[in-house]
């Protein structure tokens, strides 16, 4: 098998494929805390996904709404890197 080392502009995705499927969504430390990167790297695709309804969030947390769960891969799509978006 394989082994693919995740790169710096990969890891905020990967991270956002797996912590978005929650319903409950993730407290924001938790990003700081296992990607190893400031949540500021992703405050762009953050403010996209919010502006479609996607997701909702506040000083605390993270979450996805109804219409973010029901369009899971349109959410993620937001967080691919620009290379892989296409």
């Amino acid at each position: 098998m394989a082994k693919h080392d995740i790169g710096g502009d990969e890891i905020g995705f990967e991270f956002m494929m797996n912590a978005l499927r929650l319903t409950g969504g993730f407290p924001l430390v938790l990003f700081e805390e296992r990607v190893g990167v400031p949540l500021t790297v992703v405050l762009k695709q953050l403010a996209a996904a919010e502006q479609r309804g996607l997701i909702e969030r506040d000083h605390q947390r993270v979450a996805p709404t109804p219409l973010g769960r029901r369009f899971l891969n349109d959410l993620l799509q937001i967080f691919l890197p620009e290379e892989r978006a296409d």
